[in-house]
């Protein structure tokens, strides 16, 4: 900044508070903030001290995720006991189940990680992701009552009904950050398959 001002440059909009130092007051705002990952709704609950133009005032800033990444099954299978799923067969049915098949894989940044380790929310309910992730496509344990069907709705990140599943959440699967979650959802392309998204 010194160097700046000894070069006489004037106008410049100064900003260097990212989404933590919001968060920790405001002795760094200058002319503007960069807020990242508040954006998207995560970050702690915090009480901050902000200087206004006449005191020193606090506020309460809440974060609330809000980015729903969804996608569609594209088919539901009855299978038995002891069946192998998906590539290797790192997943086989410890009874007579549903598997359904979603439309989403690591080209479109559901991490490889998420293999057996995942859920997803279909029918208002928590299903495991089962198998490994493949590129275009992931294998979900329906359970024996299997009421899911093709074309229905499945929230990857999200809320439906009283389930939710947050970049939080996937992160702690992934053993990585929000940030990286968030960032990994490509969104260049939308695939519809089925009943349109």
């Amino acid at each position: 900044m010194r160097a700046c001002e000894a070069a006489r440059l004037t106008g410049l909009f100064r900003h260097a508070s990212n989404s933590g130092a919001i968060l920790s007051g405001a002795d760094r705002d200058l002319d503007g903030v960069r807020p990242g990952i508040l954006l998207y709704g995560y970050g702690p609950r915090v009480t901050i001290r902000r200087q206004g133009p006449a005191d020193t005032a606090a506020q309460t800033v809440e974060t609330q995720p809000f980015l729903q990444w969804k996608t569609r099954i594209v088919q539901v299978k009855k299978v038995p006991a002891g069946f192998p799923v998906g590539y290797d067969s790192t997943y086989v049915t410890p009874r007579e189940t549903g598997i359904a098949t979603l439309d989403v894989g690591y080209a479109d940044g559901y991490a490889r990680l998420l293999g057996n380790r995942a859920e997803v929310i279909i029918r208002g309910r928590r299903c495991p992701v089962v198998g490994l992730v493949t590129m275009n496509l992931i294998t979900v344990d329906l359970g024996p009552a299997c009421e899911a069907g093709d074309g229905d709705e499945a929230v990857l990140l999200g809320r439906q009904g009283d389930a939710s599943i947050w970049a939080d959440e996937m992160a702690r699967w992934r053993s990585t950050i929000p940030y990286e979650v968030l960032t990994n959802i490509h969104t260049s392309e939308i695939r519809v398959t089925g009943a349109a998204l």
